[in-house]
């Protein structure tokens, strides 16, 4: 058992994440940020013109299930606490805005909500169902490579599972990619920075035009201590997970028990996509697949290129 893993099995049992090594320039993972209320509403696309602050947390509150109060009570401001996705939350008047994380409700009786974008005119133009993805950098994570690459072509196969014929395809970093995938801190190039440890963890830029610059791609913080199949750190299998549902033009989800929820809920064993999710991304490109724990008859979608073998 080599150094890491004997620390991180310490951390299980001492239940404790300060000791977790980290980078000199990582704070620890899933501390609490002091929110204020109006520029977390603003961020996350609940304060629009012409309604107050009250009426945004009605509307924050109204979405994720609880009690409608109009004020930060102790249920709101948990959740304002908990590690979450950057992108915004779906709004019934959001509009088709290039590069914005923004989209709107396409079918409010489903928990799942679709954008109005997806990859499907690439894949008419192109014949197939075939989507090239690249990891140009890993930060400083503790991961490795191999297993931060192991853990995108898992989920990517996942993914791959619920749509008959969809294909994801690893390319190396001087191919052409429709989906670019970078670790990076603060200020990165794409005007949503983050914000250290905590807070948003990652985020991702839907399809929109299949020719956008940012289209499909996906950063995750590198302030993270990003952690695989232990309860410290942030589960990078179920963050990538969820933010390829974004690049595959999935919105968040009010179910808590769906991947595409938009807050952090902690390493789950044998986590899966959800009916929910399975439900949503077949509403954009169709049935086939097993779909993970959303059934299905089995598909014949998968992964090409240097993952092939670990999909």
């Amino acid at each position: 058992m080599d150094i890491i893993a004997t620390i991180l099995m310490l951390c299980l049992i001492m239940q404790s994440i300060d000791c977790l090594p980290k980078p000199a320039n990582h704070p620890a993972s899933n501390s609490k940020k002091p929110i204020d209320a109006g520029n977390y509403l603003k961020k996350f696309g609940y304060m629009k013109p012409g309604r107050t602050e009250s009426q945004a947390i009605q509307a924050f509150q109204n979405f994720y299930g609880l009690p409608v109060t109009g004020k930060v009570d102790d249920a709101t401001k948990k959740l304002f606490e908990t590690p979450r996705c950057g992108v915004k939350d779906p709004q019934e008047d959001g509009g088709r805005k290039r590069r914005s994380f923004s989209l709107r409700i396409v079918n409010r009786e489903k928990r799942y909500v679709k954008s109005s974008y997806s990859w499907k005119p690439l894949f008419s133009r192109i014949g197939e169902k075939r989507l090239r993805w690249k990891l140009t950098s890993i930060g400083t994570q503790i991961l490795g490579a191999d297993e931060i690459f192991r853990i995108l072509r898992e989920a990517f196969a996942m993914w791959a599972s619920t749509v008959d014929g969809l294909i994801f395809e690893e390319v190396g970093g001087g191919d052409d990619a429709e989906l670019i995938i970078f670790f990076a801190a603060n200020s990165h190039g794409d005007g949503y920075s983050f914000d250290g440890s905590g807070g948003v963890l990652a985020h991702a830029f839907y399809p929109y035009d299949v020719d956008a610059p940012l289209a499909g791609d996906t950063h995750f913080d590198d302030d993270e201590v990003y952690t695989d199949k232990t309860y410290v750190g942030v589960n990078f299998w179920l963050v990538a997970l969820h933010e390829i549902g974004h690049a595959l033009g999935l919105g968040h989800s009010k179910n808590r028990d769906a991947v595409m929820y938009a807050y952090y809920t902690g390493y789950i064993p044998g986590k899966s996509l959800h009916e929910d999710d399975v439900n949503g991304i077949r509403a954009i490109y169709g049935d086939g697949g097993d779909g993970g724990d959303g059934g299905g008859k089995g598909g014949k979608g998968g992964c090409k290129g240097k993952g092939k073998k670990a999909c």
